[in-house]
């Protein structure tokens, strides 16, 4: 089995995403997702590097699950735009 190309890891309170969330990662990274979601989860994604319609799914169904957003990186941006949805990082409002 390949190594996930992606990282979730947790930083003073903080989950910190990289790398890649596409289809070819989307088994694993949801099963990270579920081993750390938690009440008030903060969630940065400004290290992810590749996002397709499968990453945007997990990412909507993250702050469904109450989770919010403190940084989104531009790879995620793009993927939005081209479907012409916007995903916005409510934590980063609050600073």
């Amino acid at each position: 089995m390949n190594e996930p190309n992606f990282d979730c890891t947790p930083v003073d309170g903080l989950l910190k995403i990289s790398g890649e969330l596409t289809i070819a990662e989307a088994t694993d990274f949801h099963r990270s997702l579920v081993e750390h979601l938690r009440p008030e989860l903060i969630v940065d994604l400004s290290g992810v590097t590749a996002c397709d319609t499968t990453g945007l799914q997990l990412i909507f169904a993250l702050q469904q699950s109450g989770a919010e957003l403190s940084a989104i990186s531009p790879a995620i941006k793009e993927t939005a735009a081209a479907l012409g949805l916007e995903i916005k990082a409510p934590c980063a409002d609050k600073a």
